[in-house]
């Protein structure tokens, strides 16, 4: 007989072995989705409030074809940042036309746009 209750409580360990890591995986996925979200939640702002600085900046008589970056920050954890179109390596990488946040990777998240305000990417 002790054998019989040997088995059921190992049988018990493993479910609850079973039920913990679900939870612990679960858990993670849950922080993950949830950052996930937050991201999207502010993507559209970060797009919209760029632009918005880009043509302002224009505006004022800010000459945006060398690519300097328009806002450190444009949203939470959005920067927003000019770029050429095509590329063009030689304006685009000098450390000077890039946003030092995104950089230092302080902010995770750019915006960028066109000399014209014109959207390219938001990653």
């Amino acid at each position: 007989m002790s054998k019989h209750k040997n088995y059921k409580s190992a049988k018990v360990s493993v479910y609850i072995y079973i039920l913990v890591v679900s939870l612990i995986f679960g858990s993670i996925l849950y922080y993950y989705n949830l950052k996930s979200n937050e991201t999207n939640e502010y993507k559209d702002e970060a797009i919209e409030k760029c632009i918005a600085l880009c043509k302002a900046e224009i505006a004022k008589g800010t000459i945006l074809s060398n690519g300097p970056c328009i806002s450190e920050t444009v949203a939470p954890g959005w920067a927003c940042d000019s770029v050429s179109v095509p590329a063009n390596k030689l304006i685009d990488d000098l450390i000077d036309n890039q946003c030092k946040a995104y950089r230092n990777k302080t902010i995770k998240h750019l915006v960028t746009v066109t000399s014209n305000c014109e959207f390219v990417s938001a990653k």
